[in-house]
């Protein structure tokens, strides 16, 4: 029957591709659930309607059965009398519902088995049913924590590829480099400050040597 087989491929279905199609997969999970038990209803309703009309086949095959059994003792109750013609028409009744009662129990072998492959579907069914009840919760967290999971990656995409952290970033690279013009600024006006005192001391060292030569030429009556 293709009910089963709906009901495995349910089953098997992937729980990533199911996560793909609907927004929520436990709510997508229990309306699978009442499906699959509003089919085994139908399943069931069917046996039962088999079932049924197996009994009434077997109700009037044993009715035929027990017309040939009458058949044949009025049969051979007119053979007790020496009524050789009425013990033809008695045999002859006894024909009639023998073939009756073959037609029955064709039908009736036929009816059992249909009952007994439906008995086995709805057997399966059950399993099957029972297997998604059982799964259904397993499915449920898998499809949460994927769900999670593929919120934390967004996240982290953003957060390692944004406008504003590359901003932040580029600023912070600005930041930086006007600090180091800063530093070179200051480095080179504290140079050329020194520059200047060791000008003043060779301004100094120069006074003193002509300051001597004065006094040398003054001694010197120069």
């Amino acid at each position: 029957m293709s009910l089963i087989k709906r009901v495995a491929d349910l089953l098997d279905a992937n729980i990533n591709a199911l996560i793909d199609k609907v927004e929520d997969p436990e709510v997508m999970l229990e309306k699978y659930l009442v499906d699959m038990n509003k089919e085994y209803k139908e399943t069931e309703a069917m046996v039962a309607n088999a079932i049924a009309a197996r009994n009434i086949t077997r109700s009037k095959y044993e009715e035929a059965q027990k017309q040939v059994d009458t058949w044949e003792k009025n049969a051979m109750l007119a053979v007790e009398k020496e009524n050789d013609e009425l013990a033809k028409k008695a045999l002859h009744e006894q024909g009639n519902y023998e073939r009756t009662r073959d037609g029955f129990k064709s039908e009736l072998d036929s009816q059992a088995a249909e009952v007994e492959n439906l008995k086995t579907l709805l057997s399966k069914l059950e399993d099957k049913i029972n297997e998604a009840k059982s799964k259904k919760d397993l499915l449920i967290t898998k499809a949460a924590n994927a769900k999670t999971k593929k919120k934390l990656a967004e996240v982290s995409s953003k957060a390692s590829g944004s406008d504003s952290t590359e901003g932040f970033a580029r600023m912070e690279e600005k930041v930086n480099k006007m600090i180091a013009e800063a530093d070179a600024f200051d480095e080179l006006n504290g140079e050329s400050l020194i520059a200047q005192f060791e000008s003043f001391k060779e301004d100094n060292e120069n006074t003193a040597i002509d300051d001597k030569l004065a006094d040398l030429k003054a001694k010197m009556g120069k």
